[in-house]
């Protein structure tokens, strides 16, 4: 399992170097405790369909791993709602709930057998645990936060939050701040350590051969992608931003990320998107558009609401948007999910605000015409 420098044509140890490790685990674990059969056969994504016949998994398999990643989401759900509840009110809470389980791009890629599910998972309950836990237990949140890192390797930007929050809640206490930075950086590289057995014979040319393979997939990602569709890879700062716009706001949910095997999946794609709230209803251009003024809205609430917690929330989600627009230039709609949590939460702030104000004013009105 570990890694050897004279097999880089082995396609496992690749796999080992170039996927956070969680999803496999987790998917595994499953496939054990269920008695699911194995694949014998790995996906050739330049063969055809009939050619990677030996690949498709069983149906057994195929259910029990999508089972096993959407469990995660009703713990995120309630979780979301705790988190939510300690800094904002309870209509906040209810309703900021209510869009994220609703929505459909969580709904679509939060149940498939892939990473996106255990990534929603893990950055709800860090955000948890970073605004719930004590100041002396602090170090402990490196334990989900190391999860999400070894569940989607984008979740670096959580890491970089998690420090942040650390300074902010030990204000000036510097031996505090240096304490709890010591134990979250030990543990939370103790767990990435024991997640990635790659890494542990060499533990400094493994992690180089991480970074050399994931720069290399992802160059030849864009490379071969720009050659059949230039159009699709963004590369200006506007071309990002309005794909971050339109895969958070506008654009449907996309069953896959590239079309090449649609006829054979057709059927099973349209009997799922029979179901109006897997659709994405309202993801048009015309209330995308209503969406991202109320999500900016609520931002400005928070900014003006002299809390904390709040303006840690926004640098959480101002962090994350950065974090999207300078690494990705492929704009797959699975790679903007963990934006989806915030816009739902100040889509949420901006309501509860109009619904105070159209309340406030009719009831000077009232108080008018009574007088």
């Amino acid at each position: 399992m570990a890694y050897d420098p004279t097999r880089q044509d082995s396609q496992i140890q690749k796999y080992r170097l170039l996927d956070a490790p969680f999803t496999r685990y987790w998917i595994g674990a499953a496939r054990v405790l269920t008695s699911s059969p194995s694949l014998d056969q790995d996906w050739n994504w330049s063969q055809s369909w009939q050619e990677n016949s030996a690949a498709l998994p069983d149906k057994k398999l195929l259910v029990v791993s999508r089972i096993s990643i959407a469990i995660l989401l009703p713990a995120s759900f309630i979780l979301f709602f705790l988190l939510l509840r300690k800094i904002f009110s309870i209509p906040v809470s209810l309703i900021a709930t209510l869009l994220l389980l609703s929505n459909s791009l969580i709904l679509l890629h939060g149940r498939r057998a892939m990473a996106e599910g255990g990534l929603i998972f893990f950055l709800i309950l860090s955000l948890f645990l970073l605004f719930r836990l004590p100041k002396k237990w602090f170090f402990l949140t490196a334990v989900p936060v190391s999860m999400a890192f070894n569940t989607k390797q984008s979740m670096i930007a959580l890491v970089i939050f998690a420090f942040i929050v650390l300074v902010t809640r030990q204000s000036r206490h510097f031996k505090q701040i240096f304490f709890q930075t010591f134990l979250f950086s030990t543990l939370f590289i103790a767990f990435f350590y024991l997640l990635n057995p790659v890494i542990w014979h060499d533990p400094f040319a493994a992690p180089k051969a991480m970074w050399n393979d994931r720069s290399e997939l992802t160059y030849s990602q864009v490379e071969v992608i720009s050659g059949a569709s230039s159009g699709f890879i963004v590369i200006s700062p506007t071309q990002r931003v309005t794909a971050l716009i339109g895969q958070l706001f506008v654009v449907p949910p996309m069953s896959a990320d590239v079309a090449n095997y649609q006829p054979q999946q057709l059927a099973a794609v349209e009997s799922y998107f029979r179901n109006p709230i897997n659709q994405g209803l309202g993801r048009n251009l015309t209330t995308g558009f209503l969406n991202l003024l109320l999500v900016a809205y609520g931002l400005l609430v928070s900014l003006r609401s002299k809390s904390m917690s709040q303006y840690l929330l926004v640098s959480a989600f101002a962090i994350f948007i950065v974090e999207v627009l300078i690494i990705f230039q492929v704009p797959f709609q699975r790679y903007y999910l963990m934006l989806i949590p915030f816009a739902c939460l100040y889509a949420a702030v901006a309501l509860e605000n109009m619904f105070v104000m159209i309340k406030a004013t009719f009831f000077k009105k009232k108080m008018a015409l009574d007088e």
